[in-house]
């Protein structure tokens, strides 16, 4: 399963398959937080069947979409249904959205992208920019999971072109992310090197530290398999650090993880037994 679909798992050529890519699927969240669920509940409850409550069943979706997807479909389908009804055409784009994204999630491929389809003709029809892009982003990362380089490169392209359109600044920084990847993919290494670069010149200049250190990892990552290993502990050790003041588990265990690969190749033997027994003692 792809957790939170953030991590794409490149081919290693090493033994020690500790750190992974990351792309980025365009949902306005990443994962089920119950306090929010909670909150929305409620107040589902008690609202009437109104423009009000198709938001709320599809933030619903959203928010059950990586760890409950039964229910992530269910309330997606749920405010399909409602905001058809009501004529809400956003409400209903988002909602095919919410839909391509658990297909998508379920590697349904074929009914991902005709969800898609369907938010785009509803954006392309009210002229919405920002909701045209993420649908080209989405539809781009289908092609790129179904290994359709061509296909993800020129819808990537496409969303591209809004987010600067729009400027969107932090649209932009990800979809050069996923160019790097369709690149890595294709063995085109300086062109992943250059939008990995791109995408984090634009991370910094917003400030951003949560891609600041996703792609610090992609770096750190490229680096590595390049054997460039000093590099790669650098970009690492920005990305450790990064996880270390969010306080996000996985991602200190695998900064521990990936320094500790870099050592092991190095064969300084100590230090790699050190932050592999780091990033298991966080795992535990």
């Amino acid at each position: 399963t792809r957790k939170n679909n953030l991590y794409f798992r490149p081919a290693m050529r090493r033994s020690v398959p500790l750190f992974l890519l990351v792309f980025f699927f365009d949902c306005p969240s990443f994962g089920q937080k119950p306090e929010v669920i909670d909150s929305l509940m409620k107040i589902l409850k008690i609202s009437k069947e109104d423009i009000a409550h198709v938001k709320i069943l599809n933030e619903l979706a959203i928010q059950y979409l990586y760890d409950n997807p039964d229910n992530a479909l269910h309330y997606a389908q749920q405010a399909l249904v409602l905001a058809k009804k009501l004529e809400y055409r956003s409400g209903t784009a988002y909602a095919y959205i919410n839909l391509g994204s658990y297909y998508h999630n379920q590697s349904e491929y074929k009914a991902a992208l005709q969800s898609y389809s369907e938010a785009l003709k509803i954006y392309q029809n009210t002229k919405d920019s920002s909701g045209i892009r993420r649908v080209y982003n989405n539809i781009g990362l289908v092609y790129l999971e179904q290994g359709d380089y061509q296909n993800s490169l020129d819808y990537i392209l496409k969303s591209l072109k809004v987010a600067e359109q729009i400027g969107d600044l932090k649209a932009v920084s990800r979809a050069y992310n996923s160019i790097a990847q369709i690149y890595h993919y294709r063995k085109d290494y300086p062109k992943v090197q250059e939008y990995l670069l791109k995408a984090m010149d634009i991370a910094q200049q917003t400030n951003d530290k949560t891609l600041i250190g996703y792609y610090s990892n992609n770096l750190g990552s490229f680096y590595y398999t390049r054997d460039e290993f000093e590099k790669a502990i650098q970009y690492f050790e920005i990305a450790l650090q990064i996880a270390t003041e969010q306080q996000d588990k996985q991602r200190i265990s695998m900064g521990f993880g990936n320094i500790g690969a870099v050592y092991l190749d190095q064969k300084k033997y100590q230090k790699a037994i050190e932050y592999i027994e780091k990033a298991l003692k966080i795992d535990k």
